[in-house]
Formats: C-alpha cells, sequence, structure tokens
C-alpha cells in the first residue's frame, strides 16, 4: 500500500481539525449529518480553491444551521466568489451575534447606493462609521450629498486632521468638480472604495482589499477599473481562476479593456502558467496596432521562460521602436532597453551582437 500523498495528508489533518469545534457548533444547533457533511465538504473544496462547490455546501450548513463560526467562513468564501446573497446571509448571521467584521457593512452600502436609496446609504454609512473604515465616512457622505443636490463640503470637512481622511476627501473633492448633477449615487461611492482597495492590494494579501472591491463592483456593475482591482486582490490570494473570470467582465469596448487584458498576462505569468500567459503575449504583440510595450511584455516571458533568442528580436524591435534605427545604429532607446537586448543576446549565445 502506497503512503499518502503530501495532499492527502493535508486533507486527513483538514478533517480531523474540522471535527472539532466548529462541527461540535454544528451538532449542539441539532444540525443533521447532511449539515455536518455538507461543512466538511466546504471546508476541503475551501482549502482546495474550489470556491463554487465551497459556497454551495456553506449555503447549505447556514440554512440548518445559523452558527456564526461556520458564517464567518461563508462569508469570506462568498466574498470571493462574488455571491451576495451568501455573504448577505453569513453576514446577518454574524451580525445577529455580535461578530461581524467591519467589511460586512460594506454590503448593505453598496446595495443602497446600487439602487439610488440615499437614506439608505446614509444610515449604511453611519454603520461603516463605528470601525476602522471611519476614514471613508466624510467622502462617502459627500457623495450622499451630492446625490441629493447639497453642498458637500460640510461632509468632506469632517475629515479634519486625519491624514487618510483628508487624502481621500481632496480625491473625492476633485472627482465632485467633474461630476454631473443626478449622477447615480453608486458611481460615486464605488469610486471611493475602489480607491481604498487599490490602495490595500498592493500589500500583503487581505480579505477587506476584496471586500472593498466586491462592494465597487456591486454598487457600480459598470466600474471596470474596480473590477481589475477585485482580481488582483483574488490573484494575490492565491484565487487566481476566481481571478480570471472577474476579467472576464471587462468588456473589449472597455476604456480598461487592454488594462484588463495586461493584468491577465501578469496574473498567469506570477502563477507559474506561462503557457497561457506566452500564448495571451504573443497575440498581443503580433496583434495590428501592437505598441512596445506589448513587445516588451512578451520578450520578457519568453527571456524568463527560456527563449532568449526569440526574446532578443522582440527587444530589437523595442530599441528601433524608440529611435534605436535599424542594424543597431545605437542613436536612441533608453539604456535599460539595450541592456535587455544584449543579456538576451548573450543568453542566446549570440557573443558578437551582445
Amino acid at each position: 500500500m502506497e503512503a499518502p500523498t503530501i495532499p492527502t495528508c493535508k486533507r486527513l489533518l483538514l478533517a480531523i481539525g474540522l471535527l472539532t469545534a466548529p462541527a461540535a457548533a454544528l451538532a449542539d444547533t441539532g444540525a443533521s449529518t447532511g449539515g455536518l457533511s455538507a461543512y466538511l465538504k466546504a471546508r476541503v473544496a475551501d482549502a482546495d480553491g474550489r470556491v463554487e462547490i465551497a459556497t454551495e455546501n456553506y449555503a447549505r450548513v447556514l440554512a440548518v444551521a445559523p452558527d456564526p463560526v461556520v458564517a464567518i467562513r461563508a462569508y469570506r468564501e462568498a466574498m470571493e466568489a462574488g455571491d451576495m446573497a451568501l455573504a448577505t446571509r453569513a453576514a446577518a448571521v454574524m451580525t445577529s451575534a455580535g461578530v461581524a467584521p467591519a467589511d460586512a457593512a460594506l454590503l448593505p452600502l453598496a446595495e443602497a447606493a446600487r439602487k439610488r436609496d440615499a437614506k439608505a446609504t446614509s444610515a449604511a454609512i453611519g454603520v461603516l462609521a463605528q470601525g476602522p473604515l471611519v476614514v471613508l465616512a466624510p467622502s462617502l457622505y459627500a457623495w450622499v450629498a451630492h446625490a441629493e443636490r447639497r453642498d458637500p463640503a460640510q461632509a468632506l470637512a469632517a475629515a479634519g486632521r486625519d491624514p487618510v481622511a483628508g487624502r481621500f476627501a481632496t480625491e473625492t473633492r476633485a472627482r465632485l468638480v467633474s461630476a454631473p448633477p443626478g449622477q447615480p449615487l453608486g458611481i460615486g461611492i464605488a469610486d471611493v472604495l475602489a480607491g481604498l482597495a487599490a490602495d490595500l492590494v498592493t500589500g500583503e494579501p487581505s480579505p477587506l482589499s476584496i471586500a472593498l472591491a466586491q462592494a465597487a463592483t456591486r454598487a457600480d456593475p459598470d466600474n471596470d477599473q474596480a473590477r481589475i482591482v477585485l482580481a488582483e486582490a483574488l490573484a494575490r490570494a492565491g484565487r487566481i481562476d476566481r481571478a480570471l473570470v472577474v476579467l472576464d467582465g471587462v468588456g473589449s469596448g472597455s476604456m480598461v479593456a487592454d488594462a484588463a487584458a495586461v493584468r491577465r498576462i501578469e496574473i498567469l505569468a506570477d502563477a507559474g502558467r506561462n503557457s497561457d500567459a506566452l500564448g495571451l503575449a504573443k497575440a498581443r504583440a503580433e496583434r495590428k496596432g501592437a505598441v512596445s510595450p506589448d513587445w516588451q511584455r512578451y520578450a520578457d516571458l519568453l527571456l524568463t521562460t527560456g527563449d532568449p533568442g526569440a526574446a532578443a528580436s522582440w527587444y530589437a524591435r523595442v530599441v528601433a521602436a524608440d529611435g534605436g534605427g535599424a542594424g543597431g545604429a545605437r542613436n536612441g532607446g533608453t539604456w535599460g532597453e539595450w541592456l535587455q537586448y544584449g543579456g538576451a543576446l548573450d543568453q542566446a549565445g549570440r557573443w558578437p551582437e551582445a
């Protein structure tokens, strides 16, 4: 009999761990065996990154046993999957138990803003302001004032001397200048939420960046920039397939379609899916209207995946595009471009040219 593989051992250890506190809590509520089975399936699927299976089974568990320990796991998985119905249900369970995380208040905020309900949006901001996301409150209230055709200056003044709140207030003030009267409330709210998500996504992977970006896309379903931020947050959390699905939502006619296409290549490359990344990068580099960054990106991937000769050809095109001229005339191109070109030639064994 073969020894269990490492993934198998992990699943066994996970299963043992699952039969402790959360499972005991389920038993205390009188949940059926089916409920315990669904919980086990959800946790294993969660660990394996199978988002759809995880959310499906978490929903089953909450239906029979509204336990807050289960709810927090269901909430996080639902936010990653974009299952707002499950996230809302889980948030309600946590709120009733007094253990809801600060970002749970983002859901009613996004929903109210999407429906252009200024009163409900203000109420949701009030709840949000009771936690660490209070720094967003002045900017959020300012967008409510704008939607109600009131002066937003008083709301923005509430930012006071807090540097973070002040920065968001300054950005909001600038955007309000160009915002047309009657602009849907969700657009402004989404702009604020996506702004903070974009700040956070450059740091350590965080559930908060996912929640903020998810709420932004809920408040303004047309906000493709927020989708790119959401995809980035998901990718950094290791949810690669889910991140790619989110990018699928950015249409070819979107103003940020190119940015989404580039981010897709980068996410695939960072995840080690080099064949997929190379295929997409090659298509962009060879398309009509391709520009120097497209060639540069493809050359970089070719170099890192072991084809320096092909990379050198594309680096030569980059240099030429920046004024390097044909035949290696050194009258243009940045030193960095020349260094990459020479390095690729060197690795390809083309010593005289390098």
